[in-house]
């Protein structure tokens, strides 16, 4: 163990979105998944040049992917409540019988995560929230060079 390794406990009123979650999971879990760096640079660069991003916002999105390389995150646990109103089809199997008018699942999310591996599951129907409980989000990070602020922001990105 040394000082680089460290915990987050990130906790938010409301429910997230499932979906975004994952999308959010997957970026910080795979974060060089999908492109090279070199053709990820040259995109914004050209965004720059292009004036639809300005260079302190490319400084700053430079500086953010780099601390996101940065981090390693060796283990993610959690428990969620979910919205699905607005980024699921409510039909969807998976969530029927589930969902209240405005999308709200009955029933609470565990997050389990090892290094690049999640997965997000209902929990048993006996263990969901109960009508006069608060419905909070906890998610608790373990790994190296963990970056707070922008863990937090991207945590609350996935809060409907």
């Amino acid at each position: 163990h040394t000082n680089a390794i460290t915990t987050i406990a990130l906790i938010e009123k409301g429910s997230v979105c499932i979906k975004k979650m994952n999308t959010w999971l997957a970026s910080l879990l795979w974060p060089d998944q999908d492109k090279d760096d070199k053709i990820l640079t040259a995109e914004l660069k050209e965004l720059e040049r292009l004036g639809k991003i300005t260079t302190e916002e490319l400084m700053e999105r430079n500086k953010r992917d780099e601390v996101e390389r940065t981090m390693m995150i060796f283990r993610v646990k959690g428990i969620l409540s979910a919205n699905c109103s607005k980024y699921a089809d409510i039909d969807d199997e998976e969530y029927k019988g589930f969902l209240s008018e405005n999308g709200v699942d009955s029933r609470k999310y565990l997050v389990q995560g090892v290094n690049d591996l999640w997965d997000i599951n209902p929990m048993k129907l006996s263990e969901g929230w109960k009508s006069d409980e608060d419905r909070i989000c906890k998610l608790v990070l373990i790994g190296r060079n963990l970056d707070s602020s922008t863990l937090c922001a991207g945590f609350k990105a996935c809060i409907v």
